[in-house]
């Protein structure tokens, strides 16, 4: 019987595995059905290898799909099931439907770039980045594990283009994040519903959409008005801990939303339960609450702007930063690791605001101090160098 650890499963079948060591101090992987049918392989190549004759090697018809599986398959045990969702997602979604009944030795940096070239028609070039990022790991596997293929097919060059198209779009992006009269819109569609309480959590606490679902009648602290955010929880309903350890945080709770908190507060529990009185999970609380509300208000009003419950959070953020809260805080509340994520990434003028000092300069012409609160330098970097210049100081003439 062949030990495990010499067995390997392709294209569905299992292979017996031996290196074979050649005249030139190489030691190349060598597959057969079993030990014998390794050894008389080893001693074909062996006596072949001064000889240009191709050898039987059941890699030859593997097909790109079939390594996908085995790949998912293997990272079962190394990964959290979390992460494991969503590379299961990410290749059922664009990498099985689009790659057809391409072979391994077919894979080329070409066919990474048309790959990439169907994602983006369908999704965005964020997503193809994570689409061609996945693919090129899943090469990687095959290679570090001697499946066939010696080396990565597929160039680093496809995943530069991609980053370059990606900041590009980024550095033009100039439309606001989501406005403040459609929060408020939002927020009044759930007046009367126990759901105003999670959507709060998200759009005035700046939580992500896994850790307000999370959040328990332990984790306020009504005297303070602040929340403890340590857990969330996932698609499939698993409470989990938080996202990153700078994710574990206390948030601000405002005092517009605790007097409502305090007239159904319980001792313990969830504070947003479904119809069945247990947790609501993310994916329920996006498609069957979040999404119906947002195709009922754009109905209703033409400029409401609000499309993913993620723009909750960015808004968050910018409307602290457009009003003067310093960036170390606000990174902090964010739950984010560096400040130039809440910054670069988050951070972008909303529409009530952006044009709050349009005028400004003109003050400097008619010598007049500028009216602008006293900020710190990281509470007005959200634009690189020109927000560290030194104040202004008016001419006498």
């Amino acid at each position: 019987m062949s030990s495990k650890k010499n067995m390997q499963k392709i294209n569905g079948y299992w292979y017996y595995s031996v290196r074979a060591f050649m005249p030139d101090g190489s030691k190349p992987m060598v597959y057969g059905k079993n030990r014998l049918d390794c050894e008389r392989k080893v001693q074909i190549k062996y006596d072949n290898f001064y000889k240009d004759i191709p050898e039987e090697n059941p890699l030859d018809e593997m097909l790109l799909k079939d390594e996908i599986a085995e790949w998912l398959e293997f990272i079962k045990v190394t990964c959290t099931e979390k992460t494991l969702d969503e590379y299961t997602w990410i290749s059922n979604k664009y990498l099985l439907p689009y790659i057809g009944e391409i072979k391994m030795v077919d894979v080329t940096t070409a066919f990474a770039i048309k790959l990439a070239n169907k994602v983006k028609q369908t999704s965005s070039a964020k997503m193809a980045q994570r689409v061609n990022k996945r693919l090129y790991s899943i090469l990687n596997w095959h290679v570090e594990r001697e499946r066939g293929l010696q080396v990565n097919p597929i160039s680093k060059i496809v995943s530069k283009d991609l980053s370059r198209e990606i900041a590009r779009d980024e550095e033009f992006d100039t439309e606001p994040v989501i406005s403040l009269v459609s929060v408020q819109k939002f927020l009044d569609y759930f007046i009367d519903s126990p759901l105003l309480f999670v959507f709060s959590f998200m759009a005035l606490c700046g939580m992500r959409i896994a850790e307000a679902v999370a959040v328990t009648w332990e984790d306020i602290d009504f005297q303070e008005n602040e929340i403890y955010v340590h857990q969330q929880i996932t698609d499939k309903g698993k409470l989990v801990k938080t996202k990153t350890k700078a994710s574990t945080r206390f948030v601000p709770l405002p005092s517009s939303i605790n007097p409502l908190l305090l007239k159904i507060r319980k001792e313990t529990g969830f504070v947003t339960l479904n119809s069945k009185g247990t947790p609501i999970r993310p994916n329920n609380l996006r498609y069957q609450h979040f999404h119906t509300a947002r195709q009922h208000l754009e109905k209703q009003y033409p400029d409401f702007d609000i499309k993913t419950p993620h723009q909750f959070r960015k808004f968050f953020i910018s409307f602290h930063l457009d009003n003067g809260t310093n960036l170390e805080v606000v990174r902090q509340w964010a739950g984010h690791t560096d400040s130039t994520i809440t910054q670069n990434i988050y951070a972008k003028p909303i529409k009530e605001t952006r044009n709050k000092n349009k005028d400004l300069m003109s003050e400097v012409m008619v010598g007049n101090q500028p009216n602008i609160p006293h900020l710190s330098i990281e509470s007005n970097n959200r634009f690189g160098k020109y927000s560290s210049r030194p104040k202004v100081v008016a001419i006498n003439r």
